[in-house]
C-alpha cells in the first residue's frame, strides 16, 4: 500500500471511528452504524442467484438523479438484479420506506477487506456510480475483477482534488472507470487534460427524471383544498436560513393573493412544531389538513417525504432551499412544472441553476429585500410568463441523458449474456 492510499485509509477509518462514537448521541450516525451491521449477511440475503447490476448513490438525491438509468436497466434486461447501495442514511431511510420492493443496501466502509469481500459476494456485472461519491478500494476491485464501471452524470470543477498536485490518489480512482457520462464540456475538458479519452458528454439523467414526472402527476386533495384558487409559492427543501427570510414574506403574499406551502428539508417532529409555532393560526400542516380543511390557511406545512416533486405543479414560483449554505436542493422539479425558480447565492457549483440564471428562468436572493423586490418583478405577466416558459424549454432541451448511457451499456457490456 502507497503512502497516498495508507493516508486515505487511516482519515477515513479516523473519520469513521468518529461516526461510532457519536452513534449513542446522533440519531443519523446511529443508523449509519446499525445498518452496516452485519452487512455480508445482509447482502447474501438479499441475492436472487439473478448476474446482478449495481448501482451505488450517496443519498436520495442521488438517486433521483440515478432512478431513471436504473429503471431502464429493469425494463431492458429483465433478467438481472439491480441492488442499489447508499452511503447515507437519509437516502437509504427513504428508499427504504417509499420502494420495499426495491433491493438496496448501506455500502460496507471502504476498507480494503471490505471491498474484497463485498465484490466476492456481490459478483456484479456492471458497476454504475450516480454522479460523484469515489472510493478508493471499491473502485480497486472493480478494476482488478475486470467489472465494467460507470460514472453516470459526473461532473467536474478545477477545484477538486483530481486535478490538484497532491491528487494523485483520486487520479488513481479515475482510472478505474470504464466509461464516463459527464453532464457538460468542461467536465469533459478537465478529464481530457488529464489523458482521458473515454467520455461521453451525455447531460444530466435528472431530466429525464422529471419529465418522467410531469408525465405521472398525483392528485393531491389537500393541496388542492389549500390552493382553492389562490396564487401559491411553493418553498421546497427548506433549511433555517431560507425559513427566516421567508417568515417576513407571509405578509406581503397575503397582500396579494398569495398563499405559501413549505416543505423543509428536516421533518423531524421539533422542526415541524417550530415552523407551526412561529406562523401561527395561519398556518397547517399536511397531516392536519388530511383531517381538517385547510382552504382558509395561508401557510401549509408539508411534514411528509416523497410528495414535492408532485406539489411544485400546483404552484406558480417556487423558491428552492439550500443555497444560503452549503448549496441549492434540486431546482429541476420546478422548473420543469413551469414555475420561475428562486433560490439562495450559493448555487454556483449547479450547472442547472447557472444556466437558468443566465437564461432568465431562475433568480438569486440573498435576504428577505431581494426575495420580496423578486416576486414583486415576476408580478409583471410578460416577465412571469417569459421565465416560466424559459425553465420548461430548458428541461425539454436537456432530456436524453438516459438512452445515451443504456445504448452504451447495450453496445459495450452485453448484459444480454447470462453467464455471468
Amino acid at each position: 500500500m502507497g503512502l497516498s492510499s495508507l493516508l486515505y485509509s487511516v482519515g477515513l477509518g479516523a473519520y469513521h471511528l468518529g461516526i461510532k462514537i457519536a452513534a449513542p448521541f446522533n440519531a443519523k450516525a446511529q443508523l449509519w452504524v446499525k445498518g452496516r451491521k452485519d452487512w455480508q449477511d445482509n447482502l447474501r440475503a438479499a441475492l436472487t442467484g439473478k448476474p446482478l447490476v449495481w448501482v451505488h448513490c450517496a443519498s436520495l438525491g442521488e438517486y433521483e438523479q440515478g432512478k431513471p438509468v436504473i429503471e431502464a436497466i429493469e425494463r431492458q434486461f429483465p433478467e438481472k438484479q439491480v441492488l442499489v447501495s447508499f452511503y447515507s442514511p437519509s437516502g437509504y431511510e427513504v428508499v427504504k420506506n417509499r420502494e420495499p420492493n426495491r433491493t438496496i443496501i448501506y455500502l460496507p466502509a471502504d476498507t480494503s477487506e471490505n471491498a474484497k469481500q463485498f465484490l466476492q459476494i456481490a459478483n456484479p456485472a456492471l458497476a454504475i456510480f450516480i454522479k460523484y461519491e469515489f472510493w478508493y478500494h471499491y473502485l480497486q476491485q472493480l478494476k482488478h475483477h475486470k467489472v465494467p464501471t460507470l460514472l453516470v452524470s459526473g461532473i467536474f470543477r478545477p477545484s477538486q482534488p483530481f486535478f490538484k498536485q497532491w491528487g494523485g490518489l483520486h487520479r488513481e480512482m479515475l482510472t478505474c472507470f470504464s466509461h464516463f457520462f459527464v453532464q457538460d464540456l468542461a467536465s469533459s475538458q478537465l478529464l481530457s487534460d488529464l489523458g482521458f479519452r473515454n467520455i461521453t458528454i451525455s447531460g444530466d439523467t435528472r431530466f429525464d427524471r422529471v419529465v418522467a414526472l410531469q408525465s405521472a402527476p398525483k392528485e393531491l386533495l389537500v393541496i388542492e383544498q389549500f390552493k382553492a384558487g389562490r396564487a401559491v409559492m411553493v418553498a421546497g427543501s427548506t433549511w433555517p436560513a431560507d425559513e427566516k427570510i421567508l417568515r417576513p414574506l407571509l405578509p406581503e403574499l397575503i397582500a396579494i393573493g398569495w398563499k405559501i406551502i413549505i416543505a423543509p428539508h428536516d421533518i423531524d417532529a421539533h422542526h415541524i412544531q417550530q415552523l407551526s409555532t412561529e406562523f401561527g393560526s395561519k398556518a397547517i400542516t399536511y397531516s392536519q389538513g388530511l383531517i381538517d380543511s385547510p382552504a382558509n390557511k395561508d401557510v401549509l406545512i408539508i411534514d411528509n417525504v416523497g410528495l414535492l416533486s408532485h406539489i411544485y405543479r400546483y404552484g406558480e414560483v417556487a423558491y428552492i432551499g439550500g443555497g444560503m449554505g452549503n448549496g441549492i436542493h434540486n431546482i429541476l422539479e420546478a422548473a420543469a412544472s413551469g414555475l420561475p425558480v428562486m433560490f439562495g447565492h450559493n448555487y454556483h457549483k449547479f450547472k442547472e441553476a447557472v444556466d437558468l440564471v443566465n437564461l432568465g428562468g431562475a433568480f438569486s436572493v440573498s435576504s428577505f429585500e431581494t426575495l420580496k423586490k423578486q416576486i414583486d418583478l415576476l408580478q409583471d405577466e410578460e416577465q412571469y410568463l417569459n421565465a416560466a416558459a424559459t425553465c420548461q424549454k430548458y428541461v425539454a432541451d436537456n432530456v436524453g441523458a438516459t438512452s445515451k448511457v443504456l445504448n452504451w451499456i447495450k453496445e459495450q457490456v452485453h448484459l444480454s449474456d447470462t453467464t455471468k
